[in-house]
C-alpha cells in the first residue's frame, strides 16, 4: 500500500482539526507544569496583574502535578530500596537520584501552590 503524505498542520487547521500532538509534547505537559502559567514579573503593571489573576485562576491544577511527582518519588524510592536488597547499587542509585529529582519538583509545585494560595487570599 503507498503511504499517503499527511496534510498539513495549517490544512488541519483551516478545517477546524487540530493537529495530533507529538508524543514529547504530550508527556512534557502530563509531567511539568509550566506551560499552564503566565508570567507575571512583566514590567507593565496591567500585563503583570493580568497574569497574576491568570495564574491564580490556574492553580487548582497544581494538585495533580503534585500528586504525579510524590508517586514518582515514592515508587523511584521503593524500587531503590529494592535493588539494594538485589545487591545491585549502581541502578539503586539511579532510582535513588530520579527520587530525588522528582522531590526537589515536588517541593517547587508545593511552594508555587502556597504562594497562589496566599495571594489568591489576599485579592
Amino acid at each position: 500500500m503507498k503511504n499517503l503524505p499527511s496534510r498539513s498542520a495549517k490544512a488541519a487547521a483551516a478545517d477546524g482539526h487540530a493537529p495530533p500532538a507529538e508524543l514529547g509534547d504530550v508527556a512534557a505537559r502530563y509531567f511539568f507544569f509550566g506551560w499552564l502559567f503566565r508570567n507575571a514579573g512583566a514590567a507593565d503593571p496591567w500585563v503583570s496583574s493580568a497574569a497574576l489573576a491568570f495564574n491564580i485562576r490556574q492553580r487548582h491544577h497544581l494538585p495533580v502535578y503534585m500528586l504525579r511527582w510524590a508517586v514518582i518519588f515514592a515508587v523511584s524510592m521503593a524500587l531503590g530500596t529494592q535493588l539494594e536488597h538485589l545487591a545491585q547499587g549502581d541502578l539503586a542509585c539511579v532510582a535513588y537520584v530520579v527520587g530525588v529529582f522528582a522531590l526537589c519538583y515536588l517541593f517547587v509545585a508545593v511552594a508555587i501552590f502556597l504562594g497562589l494560595e496566599i495571594a489568591a487570599h489576599r485579592r
